[in-house]
């Protein structure tokens, strides 16, 4: 069985953590990855890993 995740922002379930730039995982739905991205908080890398734009706490508070 597949371990699964919750989505950091929405809680939604997610089968695969994203890889940060900076280091270490995170869970994010695919939903919530567009939400940040076209807020400008957050770019994918062509080496699959996503990178947050600010530190972790801003992108939150910047979320809503």
């Amino acid at each position: 069985m597949d371990e699964q995740y919750n989505c950091l922002f929405c809680g939604g379930r997610v089968n695969k953590r994203a890889r940060l730039r900076e280091g270490g995982r995170a869970s994010f739905c695919d939903s919530c990855l567009r939400k940040l991205g076209r807020k400008g908080l957050l770019k994918r890398l062509s080496d699959g890993t996503v990178e947050l734009i600010k530190p972790l706490m801003e992108v939150i508070a910047n979320y809503r």
